[in-house]
């Protein structure tokens, strides 16, 4: 955490495997595909905009991470491990991405890494006899995703369509963190599908902390997008998706209480009060100077963000540190002579915004979570899905201030919640490796 800039630069300091040992079962991690030399086996992660590196200058591979989930899993046969793999926009096209990543998992499968365990269910549903990997489809089990890792491929929009053995994939998924509302997907692979409704408010504003709103103003502008108190908001997802959750799990139809997946993003970062918090757009500065035939602009180029979106007497402004407010306007328009202005060269980071403090904003709503699943035991606990959270694994987060923000009280508040209400279970499990021939609903 930086205090001048009051932005926090550090999100975790347990690796994968200290946080499996907390409790962990469940990672929402970016991949990076391609490179200069189109290292398109080599998915790597992605963290804080640069690909991971290793102790010996390496990078951190989506490779390592499943030998490493290997490992836990084979100590512990009874669990299973969910990977939500994001897309990093670096030129490669969403099929090519998710084809890389396709591609990636397979060579590690090759590579010495099939199942050699004798407990095989003999399930084909989720051709889990041989390898480490489960469809997630609305009707997938506990007992079947029990040694095996589940990958959740989030496919952006220009995605259309790849079949895959190994990858359950979200067609269409949108990377914007401005879904104010519940949204839901289809998840399927080459063999079958499940529908998927999903919280995932990212980034969130508190208002009372007099901070900019997480998405830019020229998004508000432009779009006409109403100000909304954006933490309430994000309060009022999870307690919708709980409900909806509650209500298809005591629904008399069993499609309804099985068919239905259920992601609750708990995870976000408050946006600080500082310049590029909220995106910015490239410019290049000119000044209106007599030419051979007349006024012209001459401009120069330079390195000028400008932020704080705005319209004033028909203009657009934006807001630059040294300038003041300047107009966003073309090269033909009206000149007068000594003039300043600012021509916006690139957009492409005006959704974008540097991370504030993400330890403030989980200290208020995992402590919500928290009160809320709580509540579950007066009301009748329901399953509560794939829960992503800040700060998993340690209750307190210290800098400025110490921060109480529940990473260990809410993981095992929800385990506990998960073995205390009554299953949904499926008929169409195989009793081939002494299983009950039911078993629970993974929900």
């Amino acid at each position: 955490y930086n205090p001048n800039s009051q932005i926090m630069t550090t999100y975790q300091t347990l690796d994968i495997g200290e946080q499996f040992d907390a409790g962990v079962r469940a990672f929402d991690i970016k991949v990076n595909t391609g490179g200069s030399r189109n290292y398109s086996h080599e998915a790597r992660i992605y963290v804080n905009g640069q690909d991971l590196t290793d102790n010996e200058g390496g990078y951190q591979t989506l490779g390592d991470m499943l030998t490493l989930i290997k490992s836990k899993l084979d100590l512990v046969p009874t669990e299973f491990v969910i990977v939500s793999i994001n897309w990093v926009d670096n030129g490669r096209t969403a099929d090519q991405w998710v084809s890389d990543i396709d591609h990636a998992v397979e060579e590690w499968h090759n590579d010495g890494n099939a199942r050699v365990d004798n407990e095989e269910d003999g399930s084909t549903e989720n051709d889990d006899d041989g390898d480490y990997f489960r469809d997630i489809t609305s009707s997938t089990t506990v007992g079947i995703m029990r040694h095996g890792i589940g990958i959740m491929i989030h496919a952006p929009e220009s995605y259309t369509g790849i079949t895959t053995k190994y990858l359950n994939v979200i067609d269409g998924y949108s990377s914007s963190v401005r879904n104010t509302s519940l949204v839901n997907y289809e998840i399927e692979n080459n063999r079958a599908n499940g529908r998927i409704y999903i919280q995932n408010l990212q980034q969130v504003n508190n208002s009372t902390l007099n901070l900019y709103p997480y998405y830019m103003t020229e998004d508000n502008v432009l779009k006409g997008t109403e100000l909304v108190d954006l933490m309430e908001t994000k309060k009022n997802l999870i307690d919708q998706l709980f409900t909806m959750s509650r209500n298809n799990n005591n629904n008399d139809d069993v499609n309804t209480r099985t068919n239905n997946l259920y992601v609750n993003d708990l995870g976000g970062f408050c946006v600080v009060n500082d310049g590029r918090s909220t995106g910015w757009a490239d410019a290049i500065y000119g000044i209106c100077e007599s030419g051979p035939l007349g006024l012209i602009w001459n401009w120069e180029e330079s390195d000028i963000y400008l932020t704080d979106y705005r319209t004033k007497d028909n203009y657009t402004y934006f807001q630059d540190a040294t300038n003041g407010y300047v107009w966003d306007r073309p090269r033909a328009s009206e000149r007068h002579s000594g003039e300043t202005s600012l021509e916006i060269t690139s957009r492409n980071n005006t959704d974008k915004g540097e991370g504030g403090n993400n330890a403030l904003f989980a200290e208020e709503i995992n402590d919500y979570a928290v009160t809320q699943i709580s509540s579950l035991v007066n009301e009748g606990r329901t399953p509560l899905g794939v829960v992503y959270m800040n700060f998993a694994g340690t209750d307190l987060v210290t800098f400025d201030r110490a921060y109480n923000v529940h990473g260990i009280a809410l993981p095992a508040l929800i385990m506990s919640n998960n073995f205390k209400f009554a299953l949904a279970t499926s008929s169409n499990r195989s009793n081939a490796s002494g299983y009950d021939s039911e078993g629970s609903a993974i929900q």
